[in-house]
């Protein structure tokens, strides 16, 4: 019942939004331009339709739209315009379990399951190559679409039989309804005004944490819906979104040794939707915005058997949210927080993460050719408990291995050389338990060079930990551009 009232609700403010706005010419929307410039420090959601049919508006046109009704009738034609890139790429990996971690999938071999065969491990994990085609469309001033296909190709997995892979990133057509934007089909979502891993209100895709690329936005999982962005004045508005069939995470590669019951994924149905709604607005120098996402929790609970076997099975989550950004001068100062508010909000299933908060706070900062990003936060678990080893292994498996954590996260990008040739770009995160103890870390730096015009060489080492567990590899490609 409380689900069906919140999707007749977001259903209502849809009609609401819509039916509210007023209805204005493209033609008197000159602050759209500047609508998009607010939108890099943060009010997120408005494209920039400054010049979109531009060719078929100009001044010459208005004398030939009352010169008869040949011209009128003549239907728009759309113009397209394909792109995208060829990457041949090497990545080479190393891995180390720690002793904890081993003696675990020891006792996982006993009871039968696939496990790693060496506590130390190296070689390539991805070798091949990757394609991407872009395609991008407008018709004049009323629509634009746009597809990325990702065609991948991996020897690495088993050089006898190279697997390859094809995947949509992005498909979805937008409608610029007066001085609304509709976008319908699937579709990726950036939320928040921070840069890097931790961001608390980024929350509407799903995460592939088995994707490997140098770019970490890569890991997103784009979801399929619609999508509604309403301005309210020339400093606020709101964005609105329906998923009928909401995402869940893909785990790192090697945690399947801990489940062996096949996953209870959420059956496509209304009742598994998701729906988010964003409120953004700008006074002076300061950015505001109020989120809230309802769905299914993209990230694992658990499935014990009786027998102790374990699978992964994922309920429902709420999720209000508070972004923060106000400038000073060269600085802006940020503030983000979300709650996860689980189905065991009383923390008596041991089954079910307790709900959690996330909490980061930072600055970020331009000199010369760099942004520096800096934050530090906080995830507290509510109703925290560990009263038995089934509990412990538990939480661990639901990201809720310590009552607190604390991390610090950064994201610094540098350009270098004339015209920008040479490109760094570092991210990094450190965790800490309630006790002091550092439970993980990352760090992961990537230089690119420009050989020429759309021709890049990439070059990017990472370093991660996770319970003495430690992860590096070195990643190379060369990217053509066309």
């Amino acid at each position: 019942m409380k689900r069906t009232l919140w999707m007749l609700l977001v259903l209502l403010s849809f009609l609401l939004v819509t039916t509210a706005a007023t209805a204005q010419d493209l033609g008197e929307l000159d602050g759209l331009g500047d609508t998009e410039t607010q939108d890099s420090s943060g009010l997120g959601g408005f494209d920039d339709l400054s010049d979109l049919g531009s060719d078929d508006l100009g001044s010459g046109d208005a004398a030939d739209l009352s010169g008869g009704d040949d011209d009128l009738s003549e239907p728009e034609k759309p113009s397209v315009q394909f792109g995208g890139y060829v990457k041949p790429l090497a990545y080479w990996q190393s891995v180390r379990y720690s002793d904890e971690a081993w003696g675990a999938m020891q006792t996982m071999g006993s009871l039968g399951r696939s496990i790693p065969s060496d506590q130390q491990s190296s070689g390539y994990s991805d070798l091949g190559a990757r394609f991407q085609l872009t395609l991008e469309g407008f018709l004049g001033d009323k629509a634009r679409f746009f597809a990325a296909v990702n065609l991948e190709q991996n020897e690495a997995v088993d050089a006898s039989k190279p697997t390859a892979n094809t995947s949509v990133v992005e498909a979805y057509a937008e409608i610029y309804d007066h001085s609304r934007t509709w976008k319908v089909g699937r579709q990726l979502v950036t939320w928040g005004y921070m840069e890097g891993v931790e961001v608390p209100t980024d929350r509407v895709n799903s995460r592939d944490f088995s994707y490997n690329s140098t770019e970490y936005e890569d890991s997103k999982v784009a979801s399929t819906g619609v999508s509604l962005t309403q301005p309210l004045g020339d400093f606020s508005g709101v964005q609105l979104m329906w998923i009928p069939a909401g995402k869940t995470n893909m785990d790192a590669l090697g945690t399947d040794v801990f489940y062996n019951l096949a996953d209870q994924k959420p059956s496509k149905t209304t009742g598994n939707s998701k729906a988010a709604a964003r409120y953004f607005m700008s006074l002076g120098r300061l950015d505001l915005a109020l989120s809230y996402v309802e769905g299914t929790d993209p990230v694992a609970d658990v499935a014990v058997a009786q027998n102790m076997d374990i699978g992964r099975v994922y309920h429902h989550e709420k999720s209000p949210g508070l972004d923060i950004q106000y400038s000073l001068g060269s600085y802006f100062a940020k503030f983000a927080y979300a709650a996860h508010l689980s189905e065991d909000s009383q923390g008596s299933d041991p089954a079910v993460k307790n709900s959690w908060d996330h909490y980061a706070a930072g600055i970020e900062t331009s000199f010369g050719s760099s942004t520096v990003n800096l934050y530090a936060g906080k995830k507290v678990v509510r109703n925290w408990e560990e009263s038995s080893a089934a509990q412990t292994i538990a939480n661990q498996l639901m990201g809720q291995g310590a009552k607190e954590t604390q991390f610090v996260s950064g994201h610094i990008s540098s350009a270098f050389l004339t015209g920008d040739a040479l490109r760094s770009t570092f991210i990094f995160a450190s965790y800490w338990d309630d006790q002091g103890s550092l439970t993980q870390l990352l760090a992961k730096p990537t230089v690119s060079y420009k050989i020429t015009d759309g021709l890049l060489v990439m070059v990017s080492p990472t370093y991660a930990s996770a319970a003495d567990t430690l992860y590096q590899q070195m990643q190379g490609e060369i990217k053509y551009t066309f």
